[in-house]
């Protein structure tokens, strides 16, 4: 199952916090052939949810969740970075 580290959801929060989206304004995770991009937008009917604090921060359609269902979104010095969970 795809999952945030809890220093990820910190970082995602403090920065959608700090910005002027809409409060119903989170982050999707995208895939593509051979890449995986973050970007701000609102659930969407059928996207898996991660919350933290009770509060949806990341989503994923199916196609990204069946992608990267054993990954991980972690933040380091360099910034957000995708992982094996394992």
């Amino acid at each position: 199952m795809f999952r945030v580290s809890d220093r990820a959801a910190r970082q995602l929060k403090a920065a959608l916090s700090e910005s002027n989206k809409p409060p119903k304004a989170c982050y999707r995770v995208t895939v593509g052939e051979d890449n995986a991009a973050i970007v701000v937008d609102e659930r969407r009917p059928g996207d898996a949810v991660i919350k933290h604090e009770g509060k949806a921060l990341v989503v994923l359609d199916p196609t990204a969740v069946n992608k990267l269902e054993d990954c991980e979104l972690d933040f380091e010095d360099q910034g957000l970075i995708l992982r094996d969970a394992d």
